[in-house]
């Protein structure tokens, strides 16, 4: 009996120093086997992902010819923040195109609203013209080359009295616009 009791120590404690090894050594060996093995893939998968925009960067440095006038007109779709002269003179030369007295004030709170989003410059107009090339004159700025919302209009009937003292046309209307254009 006790050569069996003895063989059953041995064999427990021979099991116990099995498991102890392989939750010592075993176990954090495969884990951190594990961990490298997806470091490995995770920096697989950035080569591969920096291999594909060499490429499109390559492919875009040889059609650059093809794409720049496209660039470059893009680029003149936005207003210049600092300086925005030529978007006020296509103010002023769509408004004398229609017969339209405008008066553009440039209200200078640009804003951003997030940083991925553009910043923008606001306008307000204020029109007097036919009710048409009033009309007219809105679908001119949408259509137009600039990026820019109308983010308000409201119009009016000039009054009785200030036609009496102008000699205005009796369908003409006050206009109020309030624009949002994209800047650089």
């Amino acid at each position: 009996m006790e050569t069996k009791s003895n063989i059953y120590i041995t064999v427990v404690s021979f099991l116990v120093v099995a498991f102890a090894l392989i939750v010592l050594l075993i176990y954090p060996a495969l884990r951190d086997i594990e961990s490298v093995s997806e470091e490995i893939l995770s920096r697989k998968i950035e080569a591969a992902s920096m291999d594909f925009q060499n490429r499109e960067l390559d492919n875009f440095k040889k059609k650059y010819k093809e794409y720049g006038p496209h660039l470059q007109k893009i680029s003149q779709s936005f207003v210049e923040a600092q300086s925005p002269v030529n978007f006020i003179e296509f103010l002023e030369q769509a408004a004398a195109d229609l017969n339209i007295d405008a008066d553009i004030n440039l209200n200078f709170s640009s804003k951003k609203e997030a940083p991925d989003t553009r910043s923008t410059v606001l306008f307000q107009i204020f029109a007097e013209g036919d009710f048409s090339n009033i009309l007219l004159f809105s679908e001119k700025l949408e259509q137009g080359p600039y990026l820019i919302t109308i983010k308000s209009l409201s119009m009016k009937k000039v009054e009785k009295d200030v036609l009496d003292k102008t000699g205005a046309s009796p369908n003409n209307i006050e206009a109020n616009f309030s624009i949002e254009a994209i800047t650089q």
